[in-house]
């Protein structure tokens, strides 16, 4: 049964407690309604206490064990709470506005209706914690631990989102358009019909999540990330079938063995991007930026690569059968033993490109810049067409089947 300290018991039993210079033991108290404002409660030990409708306002509770304590309708604006356990803890209508809670633990607390305001949440973990009605506008959430949580009726308006953990949380259809989530984690998050346009997404991770239980995919369906900044992003693997990325910034990105058929890459930069093994057929990449991309074994079937820079991209062994490149640039391109079946290439830059082994059957080169280009062990049929003036039968390396 919990016991009822006065104010004066309570600084007596820490006074008593430092002179003795061990941890001040409140544990299983009942502090209920009094004024602790602006006191130092360093280190002191309130596991199990109650201390509902106090006023901590400043209080200094770093290091403190509060885990199960009940704080229901608690100020503690202003507080300093860093390193504090708070597990378990009943929060339920706190205020907590501009405390800082810097590395603390809120893993399974309930914080319904608290309000984090402009707080210091950096580093917090999150997991378990009931957050129906929090309030975080204005907080520092970077590196929090929101793992498996569904935030999806979070305001994270103007809070700081860097580096958070959000692995296995549901965002479906989440507005976060314009956000700043540079180094977060995101394995196995939903984000089905999420709103992402033009939001900061440098070096995210959205791989699929494993665990010794099996692995779980990263949703991306239907969401739009057009215009947002996925830089050096890790996306390999991931599934990302007619998702929005036009304009979107994805250069260095791990795209490797991903599916994107039937995004919308439209003016994307995706210079020195990994696509090996990705499957791009029926994309849409007119006017993408792919100079110096890795698209080994890639398929871009019926992909449209309109006036697409791929200078100096690897392509060798890729599938870009019936794709639409007219005007793009592969100067000094990589195409050996590229299937072009078909393909449109008209007046493509193809300076100084490796074709060698490459299918041209059914292709269309007219108006095509072929200056230096490699045709070794190239095949073409009569339905291929050719630049102005260049005569392929005369050419002992190009077979014609």
């Amino acid at each position: 049964m919990s016991v009822e300290m006065t104010r004066e018991e309570i600084f007596e039993e820490i006074r008593q407690a430092r002179e003795r210079r061990k941890t001040p033991n409140l544990s299983k108290k009942t502090l209920r309604s009094i004024d602790l404002s602006g006191e130092n409660l360093l280190g002191v030990n309130l596991h199990g206490s109650t201390l509902d409708g106090c006023n901590l306002k400043d209080v200094n509770l770093q290091g403190a064990n509060l885990q199960d304590a009940s704080l229901r309708n608690v100020d503690l604006s202003q507080a300093e709470l860093q390193s504090s356990d708070l597990r378990g803890a009943n929060l339920a209508g706190a205020n907590l506005q501009g405390a800082n809670l810097h590395k603390s633990n809120l893993q399974k607390a309930n914080l319904q209706g608290a309000n984090f305001q402009d707080a210091n949440l950096e580093h917090v973990g999150f997991q378990k914690a009931i957050l129906t009605d929090v309030f975080l506008q204005g907080t520092n959430l970077k590196w929090t631990n929101f793992e498996d949580q569904d935030v999806r009726g979070l305001d994270l308006s103007s809070a700081q989102l860097q580096g958070i953990n959000l692995n296995g949380a549901n965002l479906a259809a989440a507005n976060l358009a314009g956000f700043d989530l540079s180094d977060a984690t995101l394995r196995g998050a939903n984000l089905e019909n999420a709103m992402l346009q033009g939001a900061n997404l440098e070096r995210v991770n959205l791989t699929k999540a494993g665990s010794f239980l099996g692995s779980r995919v990263t949703s991306l369906a239907g969401a739009d990330f057009t215009g947002a900044n996925l830089a050096e992003s890790k996306l390999n693997e991931t599934d990302l079938q007619l998702v929005k990325l036009a304009g979107a910034i994805l250069r260095g990105a791990n795209l490797q063995e991903s599916n994107l058929r039937g995004a919308d890459l439209q003016g994307a930069d995706l210079l020195k991007a990994n696509l090996e093994a990705a499957d791009l057929g029926e994309a849409n990449l007119e006017k993408a930026d792919l100079q110096g991309a890795n698209l080994v074994g890639v398929i871009l079937k019926a992909a449209n690569l309109t006036g697409a820079n791929l200078r100096q991209a690897r392509l060798e062994g890729s599938v870009l059968q019936v794709a639409e490149l007219q005007d793009a640039n592969l100067a000094g391109t990589d195409l050996r033993s590229v299937d072009l079946q078909g393909a449109d290439l008209r007046a493509t830059n193809l300076q100084g490109a490796d074709l060698q082994g490459a299918l041209l059957q059914d292709a269309s080169l007219q108006d095509a810049d072929v200056r230096g280009t490699c045709f070794k062990d190239v095949t073409y049929n009569g339905q291929t067409q050719w630049p102005l003036g260049f005569a392929a039968e005369l050419v002992h390396t190009i077979k014609s089947i």
